[in-house]
């Protein structure tokens, strides 16, 4: 029995057309494209297409009418219209513990300590340091910052302006040598 030739469009099939859908998003508006290109398609329910953004920003942005021009979202459902077929409606939310290796959220809390209670984070500073990949936080820099590179910082800031060096990600990880004070 082949599938009926009216079957409903699967998530899977949206995610495998999401690289052209993103496309002619790209080329019906730049701006709507650098909100979408980031999301993920989640599930299809029916009609409904959940998607999750980096952000709550992208969230709002996609939400949000443009101007006098139509909002991120119907560029999209047009764009998805056009490539599958089928018009949706959108969930949008923002990524909550993602498993897969995406860019910081802007609202990510800052790492302290993991499991074994290890400090994995020991910036002396009221926030956490900015990533490279997350813009919107990197320009935001303390004014109180301390005037002298070297009084108060070490860590990641200290190799990134030293070495050169760039974060890339942060991962817990387990001493090779763990130290044990009572037997010396």
């Amino acid at each position: 029995g082949a599938p009926a030739p009216a079957a409903p469009v699967t998530a899977q099939q949206v995610k495998d057309a999401w690289p052209e859908i993103l496309e002619s998003v790209q080329k019906a508006k730049m701006s709507a494209w650098t909100v979408v290109y980031t999301s993920q398609v989640r599930t299809l329910v029916d009609d409904v297409l959940t998607l999750t953004f980096v952000s709550q920003n992208d969230v709002d942005s996609f939400k949000q009418p443009q101007g006098s021009g139509e909002g991120v979202s119907e560029i999209l459902r047009r764009a998805i219209l056009e490539i599958l077929g089928i018009r949706v409606k959108f969930i949008a939310k923002a990524e909550v513990g993602a498993s897969e290796p995406a860019p910081p959220a802007n609202d990510a809390p800052p790492a302290t300590t993991d499991a074994e209670g290890w400090a994995v984070v020991a910036i002396p500073a009221s926030e956490p340091v900015a990533q490279p990949s997350a813009p919107a936080k990197a320009a935001r820099q303390k004014p109180d910052a301390p005037k002298s590179p070297e009084s108060k910082r070490y860590g990641e800031s200290v190799v990134r302006e030293l070495l050169g060096a760039s974060f890339i990600e942060e991962q817990p990880i387990a001493p090779r040598v763990v130290p044990v004070p009572k037997d010396d």
